[in-house]
């Protein structure tokens, strides 16, 4: 996913949200592309409470392909199609995953987006096993 397509799904989904408020924050490689690094971005990822998980379930639905609830991430999870692009969003079992109160907030290309700083995403990374990912942003910050 490039740039602008990356934009043009994130855009649909925050000005659909506009009107709540509610704690979710952006994940996954587009929180790191969003942040400078150099990565691919295959999918849009988002993780939300229990709450934020019902409105994004009731505001988005018309973009709802999927709603489970995933074994192996042991959270419940939405699979989204926004402009033929992937969107998954996730709500943890785990509040120790979920890392609401490292968020912070950035401006990228005019959209203010909740996002996890690098070293907290190197923590969500080796929480969810993926080492290597979690090895390459401590290099990055380094």
């Amino acid at each position: 996913m490039n740039d602008k397509e990356l934009w043009t799904v994130m855009n649909i989904i925050i000005t659909g949200m506009s009107n709540f408020d509610f704690t979710w924050r952006f994940d996954g490689s587009g929180n790191l592309r969003v942040q400078g690094v150099k990565v691919s971005v295959n999918d849009v990822d988002i993780v939300t409470d229990e709450n934020g998980l019902e409105i994004f379930r009731k505001e988005l639905n018309a973009f709802v392909v999927r709603d489970f609830y995933n074994k192996k991430k042991k959270a419940w999870s939405l699979i989204l199609n926004i402009n033929k692009q992937e969107v998954e969003i996730n709500y943890y079992d785990s509040v120790d995953i979920d890392l609401f109160k490292g968020m912070k907030e950035i401006s990228w290309q005019n959209l203010k987006l909740k996002v996890l700083p690098f070293i907290q995403s190197a923590k969500y990374y080796k929480l969810v096993g993926k080492q290597g990912t979690h090895d390459l942003i401590l290099k990055y910050v380094k």
